[in-house]
């Protein structure tokens, strides 16, 4: 995979890029939509990483339009989380809640652990900009045990929600955050999910 090069010690960007475009334009080639998907996954983020957000936006709209036209769920839900951080670089955060929205509600039906832990991850950086430390926490802390109890690992060089909790580690409100992501990382998954709408939904 394309994004694997940027794994090396000294990444390869220029690299990755050739090489998912070139995936990108053989996939069109041989008819594979679902093959399409994952290389426009890849040059959207690639385009993600650069901060190049038009074209990123670009890729991921793409892919979910192709998505729904071979019902690939679980790439249209990746393709609405990294739309959701493009929205939260942007500034549009209640477009970003959608975003990860979207994302849990497509995760959830056809049960995509991992998916669900992204978008819980992208819901506590939103809440911790909007200053609910307890609720950040307790996101946080439901993705971190999540990803403990399913071993799902995210490097953290592409890990987009480092920023947020260094921040509210360090701010004036790391006391409640501690205290959400501890009832957070002993909450029943379900209640978690339920919680994530809630604020979906703005209730």
């Amino acid at each position: 995979m394309a994004t694997a090069r940027l794994t090396k010690r000294i990444p390869d960007y220029i690299g990755a890029v050739r090489d998912a475009r070139r995936s990108y334009a053989l996939m069109g080639q041989i008819g594979d939509p679902f093959g399409q998907n994952i290389a426009g996954t890849s040059l959207g983020f690639l385009a993600l990483l650069r901060r190049d957000f038009r074209a990123a936006r670009r890729r991921f709209e793409e892919v979910i339009v192709r998505c729904r036209e071979i019902d690939d769920r679980l790439v249209e839900g990746i393709a609405h989380y990294h739309l959701g951080w493009i929205d939260v670089q942007t500034g549009n955060l209640e477009q970003a809640k959608y975003r990860f929205g979207e994302q849990l509600r497509v995760s959830t039906d056809i049960g995509a652990v991992e998916g669900i832990a992204f978008s819980f991850e992208g819901l506590f950086a939103i809440t911790a900009r909007e200053g609910d430390a307890e609720a950040a926490g307790h996101l946080f802390g439901a993705a971190e045990a999540l990803r403990e109890r399913k071993a799902l690992f995210w490097n953290r060089r592409f890990a987009f929600h480092t920023k947020a909790l260094e921040e509210i580690r360090v701010g004036p409100d790391a006391a409640r955050f501690e205290e959400g992501r501890s009832d957070g990382r002993n909450a029943d998954l379900d209640d978690v999910v339920a919680l994530a709408f809630n604020m979906v939904r703005g209730t």
